[in-house]
């Protein structure tokens, strides 16, 4: 790599650069910048798709008034769409549900179905939906290694061995 007399930007984005960040970071000592793009919050995300109506929430705050009924009316729409897509940024720039739609699947399919597939070294996609399903059920509930087995067809090993490369996966992004 030459670097002298050139000037190159290189830019690794999405899921994947966590796991090329891992395996190229101990060469770009001191030529990196890393950082983490967040989800929007749900001011963020008014921003976003209503400058107007963000600015009229922003005065009542800082005059300490309390939101109208009307003006009430006009968050719950962008609140509710909030809460079923999320606060991803691209979703925020989406027209209509079909596309919001199209954009999570892509999400799913190339985060969770290949980079984390990768990752925690599950190869039937088949199981590995199922176990997220399961996960994603079980928000808050203790489920057992047995459990899971049971629903997804992995064995015990599996899902402790699993188990461990979430908890890296984990770790890697703090």
């Amino acid at each position: 790599m030459q670097e002298k007399n050139t000037f190159t930007k290189i830019i690794l984005s999405g899921s994947s650069s966590v796991d090329l960040t891992i395996k190229a970071v101990k060469y770009l000592v001191g030529r990196i910048f890393i950082f983490t793009l967040y989800p929007l919050s749900f001011p963020e995300y008014i921003r976003f798709k209503n400058i107007d109506l963000y600015r009229s929430i922003i005065n009542k705050e800082n005059n300490n008034l309390t939101v109208s009924e009307e003006l009430n009316s006009l968050i719950m729409p962008y609140f509710n769409d909030f809460l079923l897509y999320g606060g991803y940024s691209r979703i925020a720039l989406c027209e209509n549900n079909e596309e919001k739609l199209t954009v999570l699947k892509n999400i799913y399919n190339t985060y969770l179905l290949r980079d984390v597939k990768d990752l925690i070294n599950i190869v039937d996609d088949y199981k590995l939906k199922l176990l997220i399903k399961t996960f994603s059920l079980q928000i808050g509930n203790i489920i057992s290694y047995n459990k899971l087995s049971s629903i997804t067809g992995l064995s015990f090993d599996t899902l402790k061995n699993t188990s461990i490369s979430w908890k890296k996966l984990s770790y890697s992004k703090e």
